[in-house]
C-alpha cells in the first residue's frame, strides 16, 4: 500500500474518531488511548513519508535511458566508494533499493527489488547461503580490478515482483581498502 493512502487512511479514521467523541460528554477512556496512539502512528507515517520523499529527490536523474548506458552511478552518503549499477539492476528486472559497504569490515550489502520476472529463475537460488547471479567488481583509485566475485542470497527467498532479496559478500581487508569502485552487474553464475 503507498505510504500517502495509508497517510489518507489513517488521517479518516483520526478525524472520525474525534467527531465521535466530540458528541460524547465524557469521553471513553479507551477511546482517549486509541486516539493517543492514532495520532503517534500519524506522526510516524508523517516522518517517514517525509524521509522517503527527500530520497527521492536526492536521486539524480539522467535522462538516459538504461540501455543507453552500462553503468549508472548511484551516491551513497555513508559510503567512500562510488557505486555503478550495471543493465537489469537500474530498475528492470531489479532495482537496487539500498546497498552498504563498511569498508573496515570488508562488507557489502545490497537490498534488491524484483520490479518484473526474472528471465533465468533457476539462476536465483531459495537457499540462503547459497552464490546468486549478481557480480560485485571492485576497483581501485587506477581504476584496476582489485576482486570481482559472486554475492551471496542472505535473506528473500520469493522470487515475485515485488518481493525484496537480501544479498551480501566481504572482502579481504586489503582489498576494501583500496576499493574506490564498486560495480555491481548481473552474471551468469555455474551450478555445480
Amino acid at each position: 500500500m503507498k505510504p500517502v493512502i495509508l497517510f489518507a487512511a489513517l488521517l479518516f479514521a483520526l478525524i472520525l474518531i474525534q467527531s465521535v467523541s466530540r458528541t460524547s460528554d465524557a469521553p471513553d477512556p479507551n477511546v482517549a488511548a486509541r486516539l493517543a496512539q492514532l495520532e503517534a502512528r500519524t506522526e510516524l507515517l508523517t516522518q517517514r513519508l517525509a524521509r522517503i520523499e527527500q530520497a527521492a529527490q536526492a536521486v539524480p536523474l539522467t535522462g538516459q535511458p538504461a540501455a543507453a548506458t552500462p553503468f549508472t552511478t548511484v551516491g551513497s552518503k555513508d559510503s567512500a566508494v562510488d557505486w555503478r549499477l550495471g543493465v537489469g539492476l537500474q530498475g528492470e528486472p531489479l532495482r537496487v533499493a539500498a546497498q552498504t559497504f563498511d569498508q573496515r569490515r570488508g562488507r557489502v550489502e545490497l537490498l534488491l527489488e524484483i520490479k518484473s520476472p526474472l528471465a533465468d529463475a533457476a539462476a536465483w537460488p531459495q537457499q540462503p547461503g547459497l552464490e546468486v547471479p549478481v557480480i560485485l567488481v571492485a576497483r581501485d583509485s587506477s581504476g584496476e580490478v582489485a576482486a570481482e566475485q559472486p554475492m551471496t542470497l542472505m535473506r528473500g527467498p520469493s522470487q515475485e515482483p515485488g518481493a525484496y532479496l537480501h544479498l551480501g559478500t566481504e572482502f579481504s581487508e586489503q582489498i576494501a581498502d583500496r576499493a574506490r569502485v564498486l560495480e555491481l552487474r548481473l552474471g551468469v553464475i555455474e551450478r555445480r
